[in-house]
């Protein structure tokens, strides 16, 4: 799965507000958020990889085992070492 970085749209179609159906007044009602949306409705992405076909398999880097420098370290020696705020601690259980 990709995900995209959140960003502003050129068109500013980030700013679309976001409306949902009440069926009940039988209209759409604004939910006083912004969309976040950066595309058209109905664009879509491609991604393609190389292939490597000795093996018939994708050339995509993820078997590539990427070490974890934090993996061991106790929560309070990451906080210092990244300069952390206390709003992290909360992501630590």
């Amino acid at each position: 799965m990709v995900k995209p970085v959140p960003r502003e749209s050129v068109q500013k179609r980030h700013l679309t507000p976001v409306r949902l159906w009440d069926p009940i007044k039988k209209q759409f009602v604004d939910t006083g958020q912004a969309s976040g949306k950066t595309k058209a409705t109905g664009a879509v992405d491609t991604y393609s990889f190389d292939s490597d076909l000795s093996k018939g398999v994708l050339i995509t880097g993820l078997e590539e085992m990427i070490p974890n420098p934090y993996k061991d370290m106790d929560w309070l020696e990451v906080k210092m070492q990244q300069a952390l705020s206390d709003k992290w601690e909360n992501f630590t259980t």
